[in-house]
C-alpha cells in the first residue's frame, strides 16, 4: 500500500513538473512572438523607428530654413545602445522633380555668415507646434553642398544626419539648388541595423518554445489517460482482481 501511495505521488509530481515546463515555454514562446511582431511592426523591413517632430512652414520667399539646437537626445528603452539616433527632414510639396533637401549642421556663427543678407526663416518650437519669424534678404545662398563648415550634412529625399556635440549649434534645411522649399516636416530616426535579424531570431525563438509546449502538454495529456498499476484495464489489473 505504502509503494503505491508513493508511486502516485511520484506520478502527480511528474505531471506538476510537465504541466508548469509546458505553461512556462508558452508564455515565454508568446512574449518573443509578441516582441517580433512588435519589433515588425515598429521598424518595418528598413530598421527604422521615426517620430514626428512637427511641420515648419517658412515664408513664400525663404531660400531656407534654420533651427538652432539647444539640445537634442532621444532614447529607446533597452535597445537604445544598439542603434543610432539622427534628425530627418522631408517635404510635403516638390521643389524640384526628385524632391530633394539638403540638411546639415554647423556651428550657430558659420550659419549666420553663410545666409546673410538672405531670405530666410527661422523656426522656433513652441510646445507641440511651430512658429516661424521670416528674416528678409534680398541675396541668393552660394549652394550649400560646397560649403566646408558643415559639421554633418546629408542631401536626398529624406535626409538624415546624427547630431553633433558642438554648441552652439544650428540646422539649416533647404532645397540643395536654394530654391524656396515649401512646409519642412521634421523626424526623429532611431535606426537599428540588425532589425531584420533581430525580428527573425524572436521568430524563430517563439515557434521553437511554443512547439516544445505542446509536446509537453500532448505528453501531459497522455500521462493523465495511462491507467495505473492497480487500475481496472491495467495490465495485469484483471488477475490482481481475480486473485
Amino acid at each position: 500500500m505504502l509503494e503505491q501511495t508513493e508511486g502516485i505521488q511520484v506520478v502527480v509530481f511528474k505531471k506538476v513538473v510537465v504541466g508548469v515546463i509546458a505553461a512556462v515555454l508558452l508564455v515565454a514562446g508568446g512574449a518573443c512572438g509578441a516582441a517580433a511582431l512588435w519589433a515588425y511592426d515598429t521598424f518595418g523591413s528598413n530598421g527604422v523607428m521615426r517620430f514626428d517632430a512637427g511641420t515648419i512652414t517658412p515664408g513664400p520667399l525663404a531660400r531656407a530654413t534654420i533651427v538652432d539646437i539647444d539640445r537634442f537626445g532621444a532614447t529607446v528603452p533597452y535597445i537604445g545602445q544598439y542603434g543610432r539616433t539622427t534628425l530627418s527632414v522631408s517635404s510635403g510639396e516638390r521643389g524640384d522633380p526628385s524632391d530633394t533637401l539638403f540638411i546639415g549642421a554647423a556651428a550657430t556663427s558659420a550659419v549666420d555668415e553663410y545666409l546673410r543678407s538672405t531670405p530666410y526663416a527661422v523656426g522656433i518650437r513652441d510646445g507641440d507646434a511651430w512658429i516661424t519669424r521670416d528674416v528678409p534678404g534680398v541675396r541668393v545662398p552660394e549652394l550649400p553642398r560646397e560649403q566646408e563648415f558643415w559639421l554633418a550634412e546629408a542631401v536626398g529625399a529624406r535626409p538624415a544626419i546624427a547630431m553633433p556635440a558642438e554648441r552652439p549649434l544650428t540646422v539649416v534645411l533647404m532645397h540643395p539648388a536654394t530654391v524656396p522649399t515649401g512646409p519642412v516636416t521634421l523626424s526623429i530616426d532611431f535606426t537599428l541595423p540588425d532589425a531584420s535579424t533581430w525580428i527573425l531570431g524572436l521568430a524563430i525563438a517563439a515557434a521553437v518554445l511554443v512547439l516544445l509546449s505542446l509536446l509537453l502538454f500532448v505528453l501531459l495529456f497522455r500521462m493523465r489517460r495511462r491507467p495505473g498499476r492497480h487500475q481496472v484495464g491495467a495490465r495485469g489489473g484483471s488477475h490482481a482482481a481475480h486473485g
